[in-house]
């Protein structure tokens, strides 16, 4: 099968099915080297300016993985303690709680390791510009992205989050550009909540051409990175301009296309997409890495003093043997995809960890797991879709992993996709999963390890996980809910998971599979 008469083909009909179908169409297809990626289980998919099928996920590196030195990461990092009250729904419609922390609270975790800002940034930036933290509860942010405008019931989701990151085609066809977009879509969540941070996207290697940016209008061709073999220019996944970070002129106008957002009070950062593309060893730059990174500091020293860098920077099992930790000497924070296969889930927790005990910020991207598509494909009403992907046995497995290091500026979102355009029916808004804003609590050590097995203890849950079997169980504490316990799928697995109590009731999921919903991110 030629791959663009496939993605044509189930794009002509993109608007009678939902995204997961798609999803699901092109997952099963083995698109070979010859573009430029080695297909791996994740293929996503998303709507762009005409309806045009596009890719826009991250392909796990060609190369062969290296496992993690023990001593890059230090010590699992122990709890901390939230001050600030959390805004609640009841409260989104007032003025916000005044924040009661100081800039000098967070300087050292509890073992006493300095917290050590980006290099760069203001020495009062880490923590006290950070989105606010408590243990009330699992903390969220959302990735999200609409074509035209955000409903008011849509915007009210996204205002209870902690982050907020724009994707990319943000409000084009409502508002003439991604730009504007994003920028009136950030005014309407900071009019609800002004505590939510907002980020703008833009990607570290990837051109997304056309008419959507504002921006594209001064893009020059010259800028490309240039594949002398082929005498034509570089194509990520043959389609999309690949950036060359050597060329200054091309780096001023990266670089001011960021300053340009967090000028507005009500974009709080930027978000860097694509880092990991940026040193591949098939890119016909030879150390294209170290020309990004100098673009990427030289971002981090003209940024705004208050203003949040995030990054898609860690990943396990790549190249690179430390995960790609040094690029938080700029990040003020990492997103984390693509974690869920096998070999990756022990590596990933790893650098969360590290990361955390930096004192930077996570967002790891949770995917709904065990689950069936068939009959999900076939709910049409979005209501059926939360109360499905709500279940212990779909929801257990990504919150339980992320709680297992969970510390302060631990974010976590569970999704079935980005794209907020009510024919994709994506679920998206984590304050409407009962299993994340229930009551949490300090945790009450580190996690403990007995050999696939991770158990940690929180004031209200217990969490259980293995890894190898991808099971997860979190007993609720004080009886507060009614859960249901570990399901029959998972007899006859090669370790047992914890038996719950009369007044300990188990949230829990059976044998996972090695990939879970894909987003589209």
């Amino acid at each position: 099968l030629d791959r663009n008469n496939v993605v044509e083909s189930v794009a002509a009909d993109v608007a009678s099915i939902d995204s997961l179908s798609v999803e699901r169409s092109i997952n099963q297809i083995n698109w070979d080297t010859n573009h430029q990626f080695s297909f791996t289980p994740v293929l996503h998919a998303g709507i762009e300016n005409d309806g045009i099928l596009t890719e826009m996920s991250n392909p796990d590196d060609t190369t062969t993985a290296k496992p993690f030195p023990d001593d890059i990461f230090g010590t699992v990092c122990t709890a901390g303690g939230g001050k600030t009250p959390d805004v609640t729904a009841e409260d989104m419609a007032h003025s916000p709680s005044e924040r009661n922390f100081s800039a000098d609270d967070n300087k050292t975790n509890e073992d006493g390791t300095e917290v050590v800002p980006p290099s760069g940034s203001s020495s009062s930036n880490p923590p006290n510009i950070y989105p606010e933290w408590s243990w009330d509860h699992v903390r969220t942010y959302v990735s999200i992205r609409h074509s035209h405008r955000y409903s008011k019931a849509q915007i009210r989701a996204l205002a209870a989050q902690d982050i907020v990151m724009l994707e990319k085609y943000n409000g084009p066809k409502t508002y003439g550009s991604t730009e504007e977009g994003t920028f009136q879509a950030a005014k309407r969540i900071k009019a609800v909540n002004p505590n939510v941070k907002i980020l703008f996207y833009l990607n570290a290697m990837v051109h997304y051409s056309g008419k959507s940016y504002a921006a594209n209008k001064t893009w020059k061709d010259e800028w490309a990175m240039f594949d002398p073999k082929k005498k034509s220019i570089f194509k990520w996944r043959e389609k999309h301009p690949c950036y060359d970070h050597r060329n200054l002129e091309f780096r001023e106008w990266w670089i001011q296309r960021a300053l340009d957002k967090v000028a507005h009070d009500e974009i709080d950062g930027v978000f860097i997409d694509g880092i990991v593309k940026t040193d591949k060893r098939f890119l016909p730059v030879k150390n294209h890495g170290e020309a990004y990174l100098a673009t990427a500091n030289e971002l981090r020293e003209r940024l705004p003093a208050g203003k949040i860098l995030i990054g898609n920077g860690l990943r396990a099992n790549t190249s690179n043997k430390n995960g790609y930790l040094e690029h938080l000497e700029y990040l003020d924070g990492s997103y984390l995809e693509n974690w869920t296969r096998q070999k990756n889930l022990a590596p990933t927790l790893k650098l969360m960890s590290a990361a955390l005990k930096k004192g930077r910020i996570i967002m790891l991207n949770g995917e709904p797991r065990n689950v069936n598509k068939t009959e999900y494909d076939q709910m049409r009403n979005l209501d059926d879709r939360y109360d499905y992907l709500g279940k212990p046995e779909i929801i257990g497995f990504s919150l339980g992993y992320f709680l297992l290091v969970a510390e302060p500026h631990a974010h976590l979102s569970y999704h079935s996709g980005v794209d907020a355009h009510p024919r994709m029916m994506a679920v998206f808004d984590n304050t409407r999963f009962e299993a994340i804003t229930r009551k949490l609590g300090k945790p009450l050590g580190d996690y403990v390890k007995n050999g696939n097995e991770y158990t940690r203890e929180f004031e209200y849950l217990k969490v259980w996980v293995n890894l190898e079997t991808t099971q997860a169980v979190l007993t609720v504490k004080d009886g507060q809910d009614t859960l249901p316990s570990m399901p029959s799928a998972s007899v006859g697995q090669s370790s047992k998971s914890p038996s719950s109590s009369d007044s300990e009731k188990s949230q829990s999921n059976g044998k996972g599979t090695p990939r879970g919903i894909l987003d589209e991110l």
